[in-house]
């Protein structure tokens, strides 16, 4: 006669195998079992669980530098469109200021000149404490976040 055995609630089914793993490894993880005071099976079933999860140290950091990498395209799409503007401006500003000539007209150029800068330093101060961005306002006209992210990657790609 025989009988089967039904598992007991909470315990999972085992099944035996047989891997073959290096000599240093076997100890390695006889070792540890020892330390940790459990059985070479379950410190075998936890990496294995691990590793198939996907849920390693490493595996985690790796995830983690990606959304930097992430970030980082971005921060450096933002640079470039604010290094690009300002060239622009600068081009622009040389275009269009005529040279002073005279004492006198630099005076008044100077304290004229000073007046704007403070009315430009409010102007910015204003804008900054809001959250309306000259960035967020044109970034999603040049490229959504797809072209953006396709664009990192064919960047990485590149030695």
């Amino acid at each position: 006669m025989t009988t089967e055995r039904k598992p007991t609630p909470g315990k999972l089914k085992r099944k035996k195998i047989h891997p073959y793993v290096p000599a240093e490894q076997a100890m390695a993880v006889k070792t540890y079992a020892a330390l940790k005071r459990v059985s070479e099976s379950s410190v075998v079933s936890a990496a294995l669980a691990q590793y198939l999860a996907g849920t390693s140290d490493a595996t985690l950091l790796l995830k983690r530098l990606n959304r930097l990498q992430n970030k980082l395209t971005a921060i450096e799409a933002l640079m470039n469109l604010l290094s690009e503007s300002f060239a622009l401006y600068v081009e622009i500003y040389f275009a269009h200021t005529p040279t002073i000539h005279g004492e006198d007209a630099k005076a008044t150029a100077r304290s004229a000149s000073a007046a704007r800068f403070a009315d430009f330093i409010d102007a910015l101060a204003q804008r900054m404490s809001t959250t309306n961005r000259f960035a967020s306002e044109v970034l999603p006209v040049l490229a959504d976040q797809d072209e953006l992210a396709a664009a990192a990657r064919a960047a990485a790609v590149k030695p």
